[in-house]
């Protein structure tokens, strides 16, 4: 979501002008991010893509219907 994704943004950035820690991102395949990521020397990013069939395992319905973001 978006205050999420401004949050880690915004903590990437600062950490790269610190590097004070190292950091473990995980994302799903994007190439705008890929192409952020690249030069990053504090942070680590992993990009995983969504399982096949991931809506049929109830939990996960659950929780994107909660966030609005389920398939009918």
């Amino acid at each position: 979501g978006g205050a999420v994704e401004t949050l880690l943004t915004h903590l990437i950035r600062e950490n790269e002008r610190q590097g004070k820690l190292e950091l473990l991102c995980a994302s799903v395949p994007d190439d705008a991010a890929r192409r952020a990521a690249e030069g990053l020397k504090h942070t680590k990013m992993l990009f995983i893509a969504r399982p096949h069939g991931h809506r049929r395992y109830w939990p996960m319905v659950f929780v994107e219907r909660c966030l609005g973001i389920a398939a009918p």
